[in-house]
């Protein structure tokens, strides 16, 4: 019997969990970018300014641009 992976059982459940947090949107938002999924990442970026405006992760975004 296979043993039971932690980190992949946490992964699982983290999926699981509703995501409010903006830097976790903006992240994807900018990993999306990166892959050229434009829509993707601009409806990502949109979801983490809807949820924090004033999130110091946008100075990391903006500092690239």
């Amino acid at each position: 019997m296979p043993e039971e992976n932690p980190l992949e059982q946490n992964s699982i459940n983290a999926m699981a969990t509703p995501v409010k947090s903006a830097e976790a949107y903006a992240n994807l938002g900018r990993l999306q970018s990166q892959q050229e999924q434009w829509q993707a990442a601009i409806a990502n970026y949109r979801h983490a300014i809807e949820l924090n405006p004033n999130c110091s992760c946008f100075k990391k975004i903006s500092a690239k641009w």
